[in-house]
């Protein structure tokens, strides 16, 4: 409350139940909500369709996180973890293919 006035209040419209506003993110992850909207700018995090703009599924927190952590271990740049990511995402998709075929 250090930088509000007093007497003040701010009200942020909620968002709709499973998903988060850019500023919940933010707020979960530690980050600053310009990162939030370069992730979606990069393409790192997509806004679901349908959904309320400056929204994103809970999920994306997990998202956040591990690009936090590409950057700060790795020195990846957003483009690499957008890349690195899809990958994961990809590979743990034919592992799920080829556990359900019984391989």
């Amino acid at each position: 409350m250090g930088s509000e006035r007093p007497g003040v209040l701010i009200v942020r419209p909620a968002a709709p139940a499973g998903f988060l506003t850019y500023q919940e993110v933010a707020e979960r992850c530690d980050v600053q909500v310009g990162f939030i909207h370069r992730l979606v700018r990069v393409g790192v995090l997509e806004a679901p369709a349908g959904a309320r703009p400056g929204c994103l599924r809970a999920e994306a927190t997990l998202r956040v996180r591990q690009v936090v952590r590409l950057q700060e271990h790795l020195g990846v740049n957003l483009e690499g973890a957008a890349i690195i990511l899809d990958l994961l995402e990809r590979i743990e998709a034919l592992e799920n293919e080829l556990a359900h075929y019984g391989g």
